[in-house]
């Protein structure tokens, strides 16, 4: 038997990344793993933009990138300088670069660009 990992939490140095592509809504066990855990940095895809809270197993829309961010301080995962990033952007997502931009900065979410390269706030 073999498992397919497309989340990952890594931690070095009392640093911590979640990491979380072509993932969906993370199961349960994922978030009870989670909780209490501290993230600096977490990174979720977004491929589906503007979807509704549509909660499947293999991508999130922005309704669910927000509904995971609440789970995820709601299980106190989140400090007051984590910082949360959108990748795994979909060209089929229904949003130009802008309007999804607009979007997470109301939310306070970073999306993210080729070459984007990214430091954990202390």
């Amino acid at each position: 038997k073999w498992e397919l990992c497309y989340t990952w939490f890594i931690e070095k140095e009392c640093q911590s990344i979640f990491y979380g592509h072509d993932s969906g809504w993370f199961p349960e066990l994922t978030w009870q793993w989670l909780e209490g855990k501290k993230i600096d940095l977490a990174v979720l895809e977004c491929t589906y933009g503007f979807n509704g809270e549509n909660r499947t197993n293999n991508h999130m829309s922005l309704e669910t990138v927000f509904a995971a961010r609440d789970r995820l301080a709601e299980l106190d995962c989140l400090k007051k300088t984590s910082q949360l990033v959108v990748s795994h952007i979909s060209h089929s997502g229904g949003l130009l670069h802008d309007e999804l931009v607009a979007a997470c900065d109301k939310e306070n979410i970073l999306v993210a660009w080729d070459g984007l390269n990214l430091s954990i706030n202390q």
